[in-house]
């Protein structure tokens, strides 16, 4: 079994700036969800919907020598 195929979003996700990404959950084992932002867990009850959107904040990234960003997406979605 690969982790790919259950995984939830442990890897990051592309998508364009006007989209708007909505995630419905699914309650199967417990009554609520835990979402994991940076490593800081947050668990709710009873939520229905989760919609989020890019922000026009930017942010700055390291990226270390010899990185090749659209070979490690294609790595892990492809």
């Amino acid at each position: 079994m690969t982790t790919n195929v259950y995984r939830s979003f442990t890897s990051s996700i592309l998508f364009s700036r006007e989209s708007v990404l909505e995630v419905i959950p699914e309650y199967r084992f417990e009554k609520s969800i835990l979402i994991v932002v940076d490593g800081e867990e947050y668990k709710f009850e009873k939520v229905l919907t989760i919609k989020t959107h890019m922000t026009n904040q930017n942010i700055k990234l390291i990226r270390m020598p010899n990185y090749e960003f659209w070979n490690r997406v294609s790595s892990k979605f492809l």
